[in-house]
């Protein structure tokens, strides 16, 4: 669990830090090529064990990831990528859960997929949700601010 710990407080402070972005262009100071994301981000997670590894750790992330609130979850995830690609260890597996189609259809795929630990959601309502209809033994750090939205094994990363 060491190693979930370490890796779950640098994607917190990542993605607090991509929460930040400006939505700006590149530099063009540097370079107008556009940088393509690498083959194991493209298709909805990441996984550093698929390199030869066993005994993955799973990370099930639940981002508003299309609709309105697109540009937040994707900043987030971005972040979250960008730690897992600099800071994962081997062993450790990230999928990613949309919950702007339908919160209550993305939480029940993420618990199905087995998680140490999820991450997300953003809102409250999702939250809420999350904290019903999860296993306690699994924790969650969502984002939300609503602190009757946590309980049970679901902290805020916001309060």
């Amino acid at each position: 669990m060491h190693i979930i710990s370490r890796f779950f407080l640098l994607t917190a402070v990542t993605a607090m830090f991509a929460g930040c972005s400006t939505g700006g262009k590149w530099n063009p100071e540097y370079s107008e090529t556009p940088v393509s994301t690498p083959a194991a981000l493209q298709y909805g997670g990441f996984s550093a064990g698929m390199y030869g590894t066993s005994g993955s750790h799973k990370v099930a992330v639940l981002l508003p990831t299309s609709g309105k609130n697109a540009p937040v979850g994707k900043s987030i995830r971005n972040g979250i990528e960008a730690a897992a690609v600099q800071f994962a260890p081997n062993e450790l597996e990230i999928d990613f859960f949309d919950t702007a189609p339908d919160g209550t259809t993305a939480i029940n795929a993420a618990l199905a997929s087995n998680p140490e630990i999820i991450i997300g959601p953003l809102f409250a309502e999702n939250a809420k949700i999350l904290r019903d209809n999860k296993p306690g033994d699994i924790p969650a750090l969502s984002f939300t601010s609503d602190i009757s939205a946590v309980g049970d094994g679901v902290f805020s990363m916001s309060i």
